[in-house]
């Protein structure tokens, strides 16, 4: 019973220090701005066929019209379409069926690497932006 305590107490001393290390480190620095910033989605786009700079300005008056979508760009020349949108309103299936309604023919534009041999990091993107938030959310200045 007597080594069943220590071990939760000297547990319980590890998980505090690692608490307050973690307080501090997140204290170090202010908060960047982009962490007051509300949540912002961007969906970019290849259009097919049917792309020219009349038809994106007249897709710039529909789709900025509609709740949750903030910006919408297109480029005639390259065939990329962008749409700012706030994830909180509307999601990007709903983008999808939108411009697809517009008769639009897309798919998903490719800027991975010419070469399959470059390194990449081992940490997947999801974790660093929440361990991000959560040091964030231990910031208190």
């Amino acid at each position: 019973m007597n080594i069943l305590r220590k071990i939760t107490k000297t547990s319980l001393v590890i998980l505090g220090i690692a608490l307050v290390s973690f307080f501090i480190y997140a204290n170090l620095d202010t908060k960047p701005m982009h962490a007051y910033a509300k949540p912002t989605g961007i969906e970019l786009f290849e259009v097919k066929e049917g792309l020219n700079d009349q038809r994106i300005e007249e897709l710039n008056t529909k789709i900025e019209a509609i709740e949750g979508i903030t910006a919408f760009a297109g480029n005639a020349e390259s065939k990329i379409i962008s749409v700012l949108y706030n994830p909180e309103k509307i999601n990007q299936k709903k983008i999808t069926e939108i411009l697809i309604d517009e008769n639009l023919t897309l798919e998903k534009p490719s800027f991975g690497p010419k070469d399959p041999n470059v390194a990449e990091c081992p940490v997947p993107y999801g974790y660093i932006l929440q361990f991000q938030k959560l040091k964030y959310a231990f910031n208190i200045r």
